[in-house]
């Protein structure tokens, strides 16, 4: 997870039972944040190739097609 707090102010407002964040980032630490960000979307999101090949293992030919061949022109 991001450590948001190095790099960005964040306000909780409530919003009937529940809350909001609205996090803000901050200019002087922005370079912090590209790498912290950097460092985690590998690891919190599947590339194109690894939906391709769960949809091809799950006989879903079709949704390649129309999923993943517009993003990657396979």
């Amino acid at each position: 997870m991001a450590q948001f707090n190095d790099w960005c102010i964040s306000v909780d407002e409530p919003v009937g039972n529940h809350h909001r964040r609205v996090m803000t980032g901050q200019a002087a630490h922005l370079a912090v944040g590209v790498q912290a960000t950097a460092a985690i979307v590998p690891t919190h999101y599947a590339s194109e190739e690894q939906v391709a090949r769960a949809l091809a293992r799950l006989g879903k030919p079709a949704s390649i097609k129309a999923r993943v061949e517009p993003l990657t022109g396979w």
